[in-house]
């Protein structure tokens, strides 16, 4: 059994979107060069889409401060427009850079 701290933490709505967009970029320079190479940012955004969806079920679990974020569909609409981002991004670039390969 775990002790009872409050010490888990929801991203803020703006940082999670930023951290999916700045690693979807990134994702994108990468891809451009080698295809393979868009797989680590991809994993990396799905995995804190993960993290946050088990931190969302989980609402008793967070920090009283957070735990209205559980309720609120804005930030299931970031989360969601994150990955969106973060996923997007590598294959726009993988895309892009197999048409200048040729």
């Amino acid at each position: 059994m775990l002790p009872d701290d409050d010490t888990n933490m929801l991203l803020p709505g703006w940082a999670l979107l930023a951290l999916s967009a700045g690693l979807g970029a990134l994702g994108l320079m990468a891809a451009y060069k080698r295809n393979w190479a868009a797989i680590v940012p991809v994993l990396a955004v799905l995995g804190i889409a993960a993290t946050t969806i088990v931190q969302l079920r989980d609402s008793l679990g967070l920090a009283p401060q957070y735990r209205r974020a559980t309720q609120d569909w804005a930030y299931v609409a970031i989360l969601f427009w994150s990955v969106v981002l973060g996923v997007t991004l590598p294959v726009i670039g993988s895309y892009l850079g197999g048409r200048h390969k040729r």
